[in-house]
């Protein structure tokens, strides 16, 4: 890619979305750069970050209802400082997205505690050495990060009217959260084992003793009262869909848990893309596999819904980009062969909220060589600028 470098990381963003972005310094970061078994200290190293108040300003766009899942391909496509599993975000966010933010997160947490379990590895939420809870084995910075958040402080944000956070569905929601972070794993089943009733006891004494605690309010008797007769009735089970009913209809487990044929759009993994282009395929089908360590992506003709894996070696005059990142490394290396129409579309129209864009170009130039990725361990919202190497 011919594109200007800071040390390794890409900098050449595109004008369209300079406004979008700030110079930060990362004061010190561990870096594989050609890729070997040494890793070398780096200092103070400039780079672009993405602009905080952009992300909220798309947030406050994307509203409280809607697709968890397009909320979470959002932050999937942010950096690394802004995903979903942040800590340092946390209020913010169930501030201005309430239950939509919180079963995003749920939905999330769910697939990192299944690849933990079958893994025994690290994820995003996860520390199989160094947690300080033998049970959930969580991040350290998450644990403190969501024993940290209370109600009073995320009304004071003032998203909206104190009102709706003391909605039923909202405190119900705000319980189950705690619930099946801080205290329990979040399986693919409707309730909890009867077995795992002192982990409802414990999300019940942290949600009124910590979390309300400094809200004196009536409605939180109230809840109180509901929520202790819906555990008598439910004999301390608890559906893992209370509080988000709007949502479940957006959770594939919900669809094999009460035996439904499973949309189609939950027929592959759950972050793989598919979309559609007038070109010369068959099938017009075309699919990509983001992830929050790449920003352009290879595109395959054909999936094997069974094993979600492709059946055809990638493309190579067809790729994809969900970020402004991405779209700058595309423009930057294949303008001269791009339809100017697909140029002004990453540049002006493209909403860039984790949706895939799939450009094709006028020549068959892609190869396996622009999709070696080597990666920095940064921490900072520029942590997603590695470049494409040529």
């Amino acid at each position: 890619m011919q594109a200007t470098m800071s040390g390794k990381f890409f900098t050449e963003i595109d004008a369209a979305f300079k406004d979008h972005f700030e110079l930060v310094t990362i004061p010190e970061f561990w870096d594989t750069f050609p890729p070997s078994e040494t890793l070398e200290k780096v200092e103070n190293v400039e780079v672009p970050s993405l602009k905080s108040q952009w992300v909220m300003n798309k947030l406050k766009e994307a509203g409280v209802d809607g697709s968890p899942q397009e909320l979470i391909n959002f932050f999937k496509s942010l950096p690394y400082g802004f995903q979903l599993h942040v800590p340092e975000n946390y209020l913010d966010h169930i501030a201005l997205l309430r239950e939509r933010y919180l079963f995003a997160y749920l939905l999330e947490k769910r697939d990192a505690d299944s690849i933990f379990t079958h893994a025994a590895r690290d994820t995003e939420f996860h520390d199989f050495y160094s947690s300080n809870d033998p049970i959930t084995q969580l991040d350290n910075e998450i644990i403190a990060g969501l024993r940290d958040l209370r109600l009073k402080h995320i009304i004071n944000k003032q998203y909206h009217p104190e009102d709706v956070y003391f909605e039923p569905s909202f405190l119900a929601a705000c319980f189950n959260f705690f619930l099946f972070t801080l205290f329990a794993k979040c399986g693919a089943k409707d309730v909890v084992n009867p077995s795992a009733l002192a982990n409802v006891k414990k999300a019940k004494q942290f949600f009124f003793e910590c979390f309300v605690a400094d809200v004196k309010d009536q409605r939180l008797d109230d809840f109180r009262t509901f929520l202790d007769g819906y555990l008598k009735k439910h004999k301390g089970g608890l559906n893992q869909y209370l509080g988000f009913k709007k949502f479940r209809s957006y959770d594939p487990y919900f669809y094999l848990n009460n035996g439904y044929k499973l949309p189609r759009r939950w027929r592959s993994a759950m972050d793989l893309y598919e979309a559609s282009i007038n070109d010369s395929y068959q099938e017009g089908n075309l699919y990509c596999r983001p992830s929050p360590a790449l920003d352009v992506y290879q595109v395959f003709e054909d999936i094997d819904y069974s094993s979600s894996r492709a059946t055809k070696p990638p493309l190579s005059d067809v790729i994809a980009v969900t970020n402004m990142i991405g779209s700058s490394k595309v423009i930057s290396k294949y303008r001269g062969i791009m339809a100017s129409a697909d140029v002004d579309y990453l540049r002006y129209e493209k909403p860039y909220f984790g949706e895939p864009t799939f450009i094709k170009l006028q020549e068959k130039v892609i190869s396996e060589r622009d999709f070696v990725w080597y990666e920095c361990d940064v921490w900072t919202g520029a942590a997603y600028v590695f470049p494409v190497v040529n």
